[in-house]
């Protein structure tokens, strides 16, 4: 509804990030076949946190390289609006 009444009007030159592609859940770490089984691979506490915080990095750079791109992308727009669902 309000990108609707800023199309019409021209009052603002605004783009929007995807909130389900930058939500609280895109950023933690997802248990996937291939982190199970680097983690049954290793025998040390110390291991498997550093498979865990390697994946977790892995899926807040999907997040950020999805921010930049749109950044890039809407270069012509004034702001860059975010809205997220974090508790």
């Amino acid at each position: 509804m309000q990108w609707q009444e800023e199309e019409k009007t021209q009052r603002h030159k605004v783009a929007y990030l995807d909130p389900a592609r930058i939500h609280q859940n895109e950023h933690s770490y997802k248990l996937t076949e291939k982190v199970q089984e680097q983690l049954k691979a290793v025998k040390t506490k110390k291991a498997k946190d550093d498979i865990k915080k390697e994946a977790h990095k892995k899926e807040r750079h999907k997040v950020s390289a999805y921010i930049a791109k749109v950044m890039l992308k809407r270069v012509d727009k004034d702001w860059l609006m975010a809205p997220y669902g974090f508790e």
